[in-house]
């Protein structure tokens, strides 16, 4: 039986601050490895941010380069920074990974109305 002291809020806290550290360890040991079908978003980010337009290689037609325009709009953004697009594009990744985590641990604590509910967070 759990003591009076710990309300099923804290522990739902507790399994989402878990999951949280979990991800962000997980995160921080695969940092250094990255998918190559990324450098393709990148490299057209940085054109498009030089002014080449939406394409691979500069002084080609424009081709689609990936599946998702707001994920290539935000690496735009991000070439035009001082920053390494790379490092940037992980800290972006892992920062939409924790609000995933808590967004979700949100909504289901809303939404499932059960007894076990030091299993699911109730904000």
């Amino acid at each position: 039986m759990l003591s009076p002291l710990i309300s099923n809020q804290k522990i739902a806290m507790l399994y989402t601050v878990l999951a949280v550290l979990i991800f962000l360890c997980l995160s921080a040991f695969t940092f250094n490895q990255i998918e190559e079908d990324a450098f393709i978003y990148f490299r057209a980010a940085e054109n498009i941010a030089h002014g080449y337009g939406y394409v691979f290689s500069s002084g080609e037609f424009p081709l689609e380069t990936g599946s998702s325009v707001l994920w290539q709009a935000q690496l735009v953004l991000l070439s035009m920074l001082p920053f390494n697009i790379v490092i940037m594009s992980k800290l972006l990744g892992a920062v939409y990974g924790v609000l995933c985590i808590v967004l979700t641990s949100h909504i289901s604590g809303r939404l499932i109305k059960s007894n076990w509910r030091f299993w699911r967070p109730y904000y």
